[in-house]
């Protein structure tokens, strides 16, 4: 009985149950949908523009939480190449929570620009789409819509502020202001080729550095 009266106020304090959707189906539903701007795959874009266009120094911003699983780095990670600057815990038990505590404040920064009270961060469905094009397209199309002519946030971001890290060393960490973000494998640093046969049921491509 303790049990499930602790349970109880803990749900309360959480609000309602967010419903989290594959990448796969936000594309199907936009695909099928009489009025695609008005569905969740457009409402999360609508988000993801609206957090990259706040100020860098905005806690809510693409910017500053970008910034707390990579670059910029902080404390010894500034000049210290062989540490990890970022605060994101990988290869450690903290891994999994750490990472629950991240997304969610993700998702609320996403939540926070008006009009997409609702959204809610989708996931990449890997027991899907196992025919090439493997990758959802919404990762993948410079523009969304992807006939139009407007950035699409999921496949790139332009810097809001200059990377200039302490540790010389390690130029690749230093990017200006106005550097346009590029994902693999489509960044001209990768190269797609075809997995063995066996390996088929688990993922049709894999990528190797050029």
């Amino acid at each position: 009985m303790h049990v499930n009266v602790v349970t109880f106020f803990v749900l309360n304090a959480m609000g309602p149950g967010r419903v989290r959707y594959s990448l796969q189906h936000l594309q199907d539903q936009y695909e099928k949908s009489p009025d695609p701007s008005h569905s969740m795959l457009a409402t999360l874009i609508q988000a993801f523009r609206g957090i990259q266009a706040l100020p860098p120094k905005d806690p809510k911003s693409f910017f500053h939480l970008a910034g707390l699983h990579g670059l910029p780095f902080r404390g010894p990670g500034t000049t210290d190449p062989n540490f990890w600057g970022g605060y994101c815990w990988h290869a450690s038990v903290l891994f999994p929570t750490w990472h629950r505590s991240y997304m969610l404040t993700f998702e609320n920064a996403l939540r926070s620009i008006d009009g997409c009270q609702d959204v809610t961060l989708p996931f990449w469905d890997e027991t899907l789409n196992l025919e090439p094009p493997v990758i959802p397209w919404v990762l993948t199309s410079p523009y969304f819509p992807p006939e139009g002519h407007d950035p699409n946030p999921l496949y790139s971001y332009k810097l809001a502020k200059g990377l200039l890290d302490d540790e010389v060393e390690n130029e690749r960490y230093r990017k200006p202001a106005g550097y346009q973000t590029v994902r693999y494998p489509l960044s001209g640093e990768y190269h797609v080729v075809a997995a063995p046969a066996p390996c088929y049921s688990l993922r049709m491509l894999i990528y190797v550095v050029c």
